[in-house]
C-alpha cells in the first residue's frame, strides 16, 4: 500500500512576490522574494524555496511558450501544469 505524502501548509504563497516590476523577465525565489518581515520567516525555509523555484521555473517556461511576461500568464494554466507535474496545491482562487 502506497502512503500518501504528508503536506502541512497553513497559507498560500502568491506568485506576485517573486516577480520584478521593472524587469518582467526576472523572477526570484527564497530569501530574495518580496515579503513582510513576519511572512519572510516562513517562506524562506527550504521546502517553500523548492516549491517557489518549481513554480517560477514552470511559470517561466509556460510564459516563454505563450509569448507573454510571467506576470501576465494565466495562473490557472500554471496551477494546472503544476498539478500535472505532481505538485500538491490546495484549491486556490
Amino acid at each position: 500500500m502506497k502512503t500518501p505524502a504528508l503536506v502541512s501548509f497553513a497559507y498560500l504563497i502568491p506568485m506576485g512576490m517573486c516577480f520584478n516590476a521593472t524587469m518582467p523577465t526576472l523572477a526570484v525565489v527564497g530569501r530574495c522574494a518580496s515579503s513582510t518581515h513576519e511572512g519572510h520567516s516562513s517562506v524562506r525555509v527550504q521546502i517553500h524555496c523548492m516549491l517557489m523555484g518549481q513554480g517560477v521555473g514552470t511559470c517561466a517556461a509556460l510564459a516563454l511558450n505563450a509569448g507573454v511576461d510571467m506576470a501576465k500568464l494565466d495562473m490557472r494554466k500554471l496551477q494546472a501544469q503544476l498539478r500535472k507535474d505532481g505538485v500538491y496545491l490546495e484549491d486556490v482562487p
